[in-house]
Parts: C-alpha cells; sequence; structure tokens
C-alpha cells in the first residue's frame, strides 16, 4: 500500500541531521580539529598513527543512508555488503561479517549482523553525531573480531560536557527513490549539573525503483521491471540519556529502543512453495509503462505475487548504557573511564502469502558489554592507556531455519597501549589477551585464549608531512556459526540423517559449522604517506596483511537438491593500497572551491593461487565542492572497474560510473537557522551491481534517487 502522506505540518518545517553544525561552519570544516575518539590517546586526527575515516558534521548530513555500510561506501577502503535495500554491512579492506566490529561509542552493538548476511546492524546512523572507521594495529583494543576494522558510531546520548544553550534540531525529508519520508528530532541541554538529550526518528518507504529488470536472468519468474519487489523499509527510534558533569568528570545513563520492518527481495530468500508461476514472465514484461505504478498494487508488505512467499524481518532491540569519567587531579593515574552496555536483541523473520502469517524464525542476543581503562601521566615522554574488557551474550535461534543450537559466550581481555613521543619520531606498542568461551546446547563447547600485538612508527621529516610503518599480529577466535552451523550439542557432530541439515535460506546453502577449526592469525604490515602543502593534504596506505587458518564457506558437493558447505580454513593474503588528496581549487568573495580525490584496490588470494570471493573491484572518484556562509553545493564521481578476478563460484561483475549531487541553503532567524538541502545519487540511473554483494545477479542497487528536506535548528540560553 502506498504511503504518500507527509508529518504533520509542524514537523514538515523540522530538518536536518542531529548531527550538523550551525551552516556558518561551511568554511571552517576544512581546517578543524578532528578528535579520534576511539584512538587510544584521543589525538587529532593530523597525529594519529592509525589509518582512520572521520565522517561528521555536515559531510555526515549528506551521506547518511539507512544503513552504515550505505553511510560509509564512498571513503576510501570502504565498501557495502549490500543484501537488498535494508541490509547494508560495511566492507573494510576486503573483509566483512566477523572481521569488522561494529561499536556504539566504543562498546560492541550486540545484534546478529554477523551471522547471516541478510541481518541488519542494530544502529541509527541517522543519530550518530560522527561514525570513525579504524584499520590497522589498534583495532585489537576492541576485540579479537576486528581483524578488518572497527566502525565506531558516536552518538553522544550520555552528555559529557554542560551546554552553555539549549538546542532543538528536526528534520523533516523525502527520497523519490522509495518515496521514503522520514522524521527526526533531537534536544539537548542542561539544568545546573545535569545534562539531558533526547532524540527520535522515523522512516518509511515503499519499493525501490530500478533503472530495469531485478533479476540478470530474464527467465525468472520472480523478474520485476522497475523496481525491487518486497524491497519496503520501515523504522523508528527513540533514545533519552541524562548525566551528572562536574569539574572532574561525569556519571550518565542512556536508554533506546530501535525498531526496524524490512524486505527481502523474491528469489533470494528459500521461501518459495511449489506452485506453477507460468506466465508471471510474461506478466511482468507485458507493459513496462507499470514500472511508475508498481507501488499501489503492492499488498501491505510491498510483495504483489499471491503466488510466492515474501519475507519480511521485524527488528528490535532496547539497550541500556552507563558511562562514567573521571580525571585525577594528581598522582600517576590521569583519568579513568567505564562504559557498560546492556542490550536485547531480536528480530523476527515472517513469511507472508496471501495475506497470511507465518512465524519463520526468530533470533535473539541478549547481553552486556564493559570496558574499564586508566591511563597514566607522562613518564618521560610516554603516556599509555590500560584496561579490561569482559561480555557476556546469549544467543538463541528458534524455527524452523534454526540451524544453530542455542550458546552463551563468554569472554574477557586485558589490553595495554603506550606511547613514546619524540622530536620527530613517535612509537605506539599494543598488546591485548583475551579467552572466549562459547557454551551451546548440549555437550559441545569451545574455549580459545588469543594474543594480539602492534607497533607502529611515525617520522615526521616536514613540519606537516610525516612516514608511518606499522606490524601487527592480530588473532580472531572462531565465531559460533563457524564452530556450530548443523552441528549437533550430542556428541558435537552433524546430524546423522541428512534430512535433519537446516538450510541458511539467506544463502541457499546447508551450512555446516567446523569444531576443530583453529585460531585465525592476522600478520599485517603498513606503510603510509602523509603531506601536506599549504591547504593541499594528501594521504597514501600500502598494507600486507597474510592471514594464517582464514576461515571461510567452501561449497563441498549436494545433498538432493541443496548445496552443502562447510567451514574450512585456509591461508590468504590481502595487500592493497588506498589514496585520497584535498586540494583547494579556488577562493573567491563569495566561497571557496574545493576537491577530493580517492583511489583503492584489494587483491585477495588463497596459498595456491584461487581468489577470494566477494572482493571490492578498483576503484577511484572525484568530488568537487563550493562553500559559502550560507550555502554549499557539489558534484562526485566514482568509478568502479570490472572486476574479473573471483573465486570459484563467482562470476564476473561489470563496472559502473555513479553520480551524485548536493546543494543547500541557510536563513538564519532570531534564535536559530532555517536549512533547505537536496541531494541526488546515481545521476546516470545506471544498473549498478555490487560485487561484494551475495545478491548482485537479483538486486542491483537503487537507481536514480533524490532526496530533498528541511532542518529547523533553535537555541535558547539555559536555565
Amino acid at each position: 500500500m502506498k504511503k504518500r502522506t507527509l508529518a504533520p505540518v509542524l514537523l514538515s518545517l523540522l530538518s536536518g541531521p542531529i548531527l550538523a553544525q550551525p551552516h556558518s561552519t561551511h568554511l571552517e570544516h576544512h581546517i578543524e580539529e578532528i578528535i579520534v575518539t576511539a584512538t587510544p590517546f584521543r589525538d587529532e586526527i593530523a597525529e594519529t598513527m592509525l589509518p582512520v575515516n572521520v565522517v561528521t558534521g555536515e559531510e555526515l548530513r549528506r551521506k547518511v543512508g539507512h544503513s552504515l555500510g550505505e553511510t560509509l561506501k564512498n571513503e576510501t577502503g570502504i565498501h557495502s555488503a549490500s543484501f537488498g535495500t535494508g541490509v547494508g554491512q560495511p566492507v573494510i579492506r576486503g573483509q566483512s561479517g566477523n572481521r569488522v566490529q561494529v561499536l556504539q561509542s566504543g562498546v560492541e552493538v550486540t545484534d546478529a549482523a554477523a551471522i547471516s548476511p541478510d541481518h541488519a546492524n542494530g544502529v541509527e546512523p541517522l543519530l550518530a553525531d560522527r561514525i570513525e572507521v579504524l584499520r590497522g594495529p589498534s583495532t585489537l583494543l576492541y576485540g579479537n573480531g576486528a581483524i578488518g576494522g572497527v566502525v565506531n558510531v558516536v552518538d553522544r546520548r550520555i552528555p559529557q560536557t554542560l551546554k552553555s544553550e539549549h538546542r532543538f534540531i528536526g528534520e523533516q525529508a523525502y527520497d523519490s527513490v522509495s518515496d521514503e519520508n522520514r522524521t527526526l528530532i533531537r534536544f539537548d541541554g542542561a539544568a545546573g549539573s545535569l545534562g539531558f538529550h533526547l532524540d527520535g526518528v522515523t522512516r518509511s518507504g515503499n519499493n525501490v525503483d530500478i533503472p530495469g529488470f531485478a533479476n540478470l536472468d530474464p527467465a525468472a519468474g520472480d523478474n520485476t521491471f522497475g523496481f525491487i519487489e518486497n524491497s519496503f523499509s520501515e523504522s523508528e527510534s527513540l533514545h533519552f540519556g541524562t548525566s551528572f558533569i562536574g569539574e572532574q568528570g561525569f556519571m550518565g545513563f542512556s536508554v533506546g529502543r530501535i525498531t526496524s520492518q524490512y524486505g527481502l527481495p523474491p528469489g533470494v530468500h528459500s521461501h518459495h512453495h511449489e506452485e506453477d508461476h507460468e506466465g508471471d514472465e510474461d506478466e511482468h514484461h507485458e507493459d513496462e509503462t507499470h514500472e511508475s505504478e508498481h507501488h499501489d498494487d503492492d499488498d501491505e508488505e510491498g510483495h504483489s505475487d499471491a503466488g510466492d512467499v515474501a519475507i519480511r524481518l521485524d527488528l528490535e532491540q532496547i539497550r541500556y548504557d552507563l558511562k562514567a569519567h573521571y580525571d585525577f587531579r594528581s598522582g600517576f593515574l590521569q583519568t579513568f573511564e567505564a562504559h557498560l552496555g546492556f542490550a536485547d536483541y531480536e528480530h523476527t523473520e515472517i513469511e507472508i502469502q496471501e495475506r497470511e502469517r507465518e512465524i519463520g524464525t526468530t533470533y535473539t542476543n541478549r547481553g552486556f558489554d564493559s570496558r574499564f581503562t586508566v591511563s597514566h601521566r607522562p613518564v618521560g615522554n610516554w603516556t599509555g592507556i590500560a584496561g579490561i574488557q569482559v561480555s557476556r551474550t546469549e544467543f538463541a535461534a528458534v524455527g524452523e531455519e534454526a540451524y544453530i543450537d542455542p550458546a552463551d559466550i563468554d569472554a574477557g581481555a586485558i589490553f595495554l597501549v603506550e606511547r613514546l613521543d619524540g622530536d620527530r619520531l613517535d612509537w605506539e606498542l599494543g598488546a591485548r589477551m583475551e579467552r572466549q568461551q562459547i557454551d551451546p546446547a548440549g555437550d559441545c563447547s569451545s574455549s580459545e585464549s588469543t594474543m594480539s600485538l602492534s607497533a607502529s612508527a611515525r617520522y615526521v621529516f616536514l613540519e606537516s608531512s610525516s612516514l608511518l610503518a606499522a606490524v601487527s599480529r592480530s588473532e580472531r577466535a572462531p565465531t559460533v556459526e563457524e564452530l556450530y552451523s548443523n552441528i549437533t550439542g550430542a556428541g558435537c557432530t552433524r546430524p546423522a540423517d541428512d534430512g535433519g541439515l537446516v538450510l541458511h535460506a539467506a544463502t541457499d546453502l546447508l551450512e555446516l559449522g567446523n569444531p576443530e577449526l583453529d585460531v585465525e592469525t592476522a600478520n599485517n604490515i603498513e606503510l603510509g604517506l602523509r603531506h601536506e602543502i599549504g591547504a593541499v593534504s594528501g594521504r597514501f596506505s600500502a598494507f600486507y596483511n597474510a592471514i594464517d587458518s582464514y576461515i571461510y564457506l567452501e561449497e563441498s558437493g549436494a545433498i538432493g537438491e541443496q548445496v552443502l558447505a562447510v567451514y574450512r580454513s585456509r591461508d590468504a593474503t590481502f595487500r592493497g593500497i588506498e589514496l585520497s588528496l584535498e586540494a583547494p581549487l579556488a577562493t573567491t568573495n563569495s566561497g571557496a572551491f574545493d576537491a577530493r580525490f580517492f583511489s583503492d584496490v584489494v587483491r585477495a588470494e588463497f596459498d595456491g593461487g584461487a581468489n577470494v570471493p566477494r572482493i571490492p573491484p578498483v576503484r577511484f572518484g572525484v568530488e568537487l565542492e563550493f562553500t559559502s556562509p550560507n550555502a554549499s553545493a557539489g558534484l562526485s564521481f566514482v568509478r568502479a572497474l570490472d572486476q574479473n578476478r573471483v573465486g570459484s563460484e563467482e562470476t564476473s561483475t561489470p563496472g559502473y560510473a555513479r553520480v551524485g549531487a548536493h546543494a543547500d541553503y541557510t536563513w538564519q532567524l532570531t534564535g536559530g537557522e532555517l536549512m533547505v538541502f537536496v541531494r541526488a545519487d546515481n545521476l546516470l540511473d545506471e544498473d549498478i551491481r555490487n560485487h561484494v554483494s551475495l545478491l548482485k545477479e537479483a538486486v542491483p542497487e537503487p537507481g536514480r534517487s533524490v532526496r530533498v528536506g528541511l532542518r529547523l535548528t533553535l537555541d535558547q540560553a539555559t536555565f
């Protein structure tokens, strides 16, 4: 059913992302100091030894999408593993899933996104103040699963400083590619020593438009033209936080709830009844003019063919966070910080046929993650931070697709990072020891100890130019799905009868875990160059990551009409280059023109020469931007080359060119400001196939889209 109604008139005047600063900072954002909160020493980004991406302020407002992957997909070295339009998991240097750790203000999100590619992350990027992406050695601070990288979503729901003014920000926006309406509000304020925060988002969209046929197979019975069937998405979120803030620190609490409902395109999730679909293709091809009307014919779940089963995922997460920070006035210790996050996550896969609903499988993940850190005052030129991390989750899957037994997962770690600052040469050394225990139902369990070490150096050879080098050895223990997919508790083996194997419908495979898997070890070497000449800055990184016992899913024959895939390990090598360059083009009385160029390439091979599957293609991009005190406008171009280096079960993917544009204008008001903005993506309306997506053959990326909206910001003196 088409949802065309806008929010009430009042909310329609409220626009702009919660993270945006007053628009008068258009000319300042190029030179502001950016603090990377996920690094151990909170350095300015220009001084950190780490390869890091930071997206914040107006830039994040323009790039924010439905998912983390979509939001970050044009950052250097980062892609998005989409699974329909409701899911987009970040891919960092060719790695994703369990090798990319997603944090919410420094602690685990606690969801089920790594279990299956059709599961969304339990975060709302629209509510982020900033998103930080770390790669390389210092990711060991956050767990043994961060071999690929760390994505830290910083939301500031627990206030850490007292505001001099109350601030209200709101947004109303519309996106043409799915007729999505979204509404956002945020309030930050203070009363005495108490800080307050409140935010909320609602969004609702219908089937997504595409330039041609969804499925590359013209004979596919579930093919559609001009739209992706059952690609609707809806979400709501609401969060409240408060803290007591004093001269030496703060102590705060937040609570939040996220709900999300999204459909999975037909033909990519193996729930199809055995019915005759002859004539379906003719029905879709008979009149292509229906592409502008297809939404109106859909049922309430965005699926129009009564003969097939539509799959809808309903996600809910309730989260509680406690955080405290204390600055010591004297003594050896400088700061103490504690952060505890408690999450109750659940998502249900609902099968819908002819408006009949049946619950297929319910996934739950309940638990907590906690971090306690202390930093010490300088000892000579040495500064450092040490900490402990303790987590526990209770994972369960119940229903017809429950191919993993319920399991309790406990982990504990200690870590230490020390830094030596010299005149021109700085050093950073780190270590982490971790113990993980997985106890599934029955008598099958796993216990692994891991040890990770890192060392990095930065040599300043000019006032604002430096060479960087880093080496690390990071260990990752196997996860619950890698060990125990279709493994029974009794005897820790596969079912005696192959008929007892449960299909993982998202991958259309009978996945079989391997309790004998060894620890995965990544040996990483990275070299980098950062060079600045006036306002021109450039960054270059080259990495070589040899991973011993790399865990992957390998197809291993067939059982009946289904394909059996077994988790195995094999040595693999990832290597790549990342490059970015920013430069001013011209400055006039009305504003400034700037340009950015970036490129990245990843090669990944198993020992013996076979390619690792779903590795991103070679890519380069150019962004041009004009900024003035009251307005900005920009144009972007991203070119991805053909990906012909494919795995044994993959096909090549053609390249694409993606063109985007944005513009905004701000009016200053008494006590606030009003902005109108527009963003366009895929202006050439290209049929883009995403090589890192499992669904590239059946589900293309969205077609041409135009997003328009308003933002209102109001400031008032505090009580």
